[in-house]
């Protein structure tokens, strides 16, 4: 058991990332991937090469040993570009070395930032791990291409739960009437989230919750004037922040206003199952199998957290998965998979949501310089039963670079 405790500090700066450097020498460049290479990759993948550089803004992260010298023991300081286009509308991680999958995440909308600090969840999870994960590719003497039409030939199951979600003000308001401005809390967030997807209506406590209408009030895709609906954006969202009020309450959340408000995942789980919500078994995550993209293509959502070990404390923080892309092998269904990347709505008010590499953040070995370990459980709108989990869709797993 351990408490998702969650930092509220909701920052949105991109800052040229120092990570403590393993990374294999690469003395001769040939698996490097420069500026002028990672914007084309970035232009191709979005299928865009007739924009120019300008329609990019390109950030680092860099190892913390400066590039001082060109011998054997030459490291290239730069780990990953990041590409953030211009009109704010999606951005892509690149790798600097092409030993690995060279696209390490993406978005087709918003932009990617995140403050360099372990309470951060995208630095946490994904900035922090980069250089373990380069790291693993060290041995490697080959080269990985990234398909210029990924984005068209592959499958992409879009993610299904709104991304503006976080713990302050207006989520926070039932909150901080008893606990004066602390935050709702991450497991709360996620739980929330997972509960207003997978069940059209439930009556928790003294109050019935109509999901149905209130994602609709909350879509963007709604028809303008949709008479049908009995309650406004502000009604939606007022029983928005008494659900979250109410979770906190029934899974025991300890509210702090600076450390951030915490609880566990196994009391979101029993609370899930006391609702009569399909919960699926909590297991720890060693590695990306292909479970996790069948739950995801049942229509399932992930709830996963995770807990760091930085300078003997420890760093929490709870999100949800719900969406996935990949590639089949041979361009066919059923052929095995590739390439896949894992959608992470990380409850910081849609900063950074995108589809990132699991091979980063699932890694079984773990950064080398702190521990780190995942916890999830799926819950789903259909029951286990009625789920089609494909035993032979795979055909052989296969995840991004192997």
């Amino acid at each position: 058991m351990f408490i998702c405790s969650c930092t509220n500090d909701i920052d949105t700066t991109v800052e040229n990332c120092n990570v403590p450097n393993n990374h294999a020498p690469n003395t001769d460049g040939k698996f490097k991937i420069d500026e002028v290479k990672a914007l084309s990759i970035a232009n191709k993948f979005f299928k865009s090469s007739t924009r120019g550089s300008s329609d990019f803004v390109m950030d680092y992260v860099k190892s913390s040993e400066p590039n001082l010298t060109r011998g054997v023991d030459f490291v290239y300081d730069t780990l990953a570009y990041i590409l953030n286009r211009g009109d704010g509308e999606g951005f892509i991680v690149v790798s600097s070395d092409n030993r690995v999958f060279p696209v390490l995440a993406y978005s087709e909308t918003g932009t990617f930032s995140y403050k360099e600090s372990m309470e951060d969840p995208v630095y946490a999870n994904f900035i922090s791990r980069l250089d373990g994960y380069l790291k693993s590719a060290e041995n490697k003497d080959s080269v990985i291409e990234v398909p210029d039409d990924y984005l068209l030939r592959c499958v992409i199951h879009r993610e299904v739960v709104d991304s503006s979600w976080h713990q302050l003000s207006p989520y926070n308001k039932y909150v901080v009437k008893y606990n004066p401005n602390c935050p709702v809390g991450c497991v709360a967030i996620a739980t929330a989230q997972a509960m207003l997807h997978c069940k059209d209506e439930v009556v928790y406590g003294d109050r019935t919750y109509d999901f149905k209408e209130i994602r609709e009030v909350l879509s963007e895709n709604r028809l303008p004037g949709e008479s049908s609906l009995t309650m406004d954006y502000d009604m939606a969202m007022d029983k928005i922040a008494y659900l979250l009020y109410q979770i906190g309450m029934s899974t025991k959340m300890i509210y702090h206003p600076i450390h951030g408000s915490g609880t566990t995942l196994e009391k979101a789980m029993s609370l899930l199952d006391s609702l009569n919500y399909n919960v699926r078994n909590q297991r720890k995550i060693d590695f990306v199998d292909s479970i996790v993209v069948n739950y995801l293509l049942n229509d399932d959502i992930i709830c996963i957290g995770g807990t760091g070990i930085v300078n003997g404390g420890e760093i929490k923080h709870a999100w949800i998965i719900d969406g996935c892309s990949f590639c089949w092998k041979e361009n066919r269904p059923k052929s095995g998979v590739q390439y896949i990347f894992l959608h992470c709505n990380w409850g910081w008010g849609g900063k950074s949501n995108g589809y990132y590499s699991p091979l980063i953040y699932f890694d079984p070995e773990g950064c080398l310089f702190y521990t780190y370990q995942l916890t999830y459980f799926s819950v789903g709108k259909k029951s286990i039963l009625e789920s089609l989990i494909c035993e032979d869709l795979w055909g052989g797993f296969t995840g991004p670079g192997q």
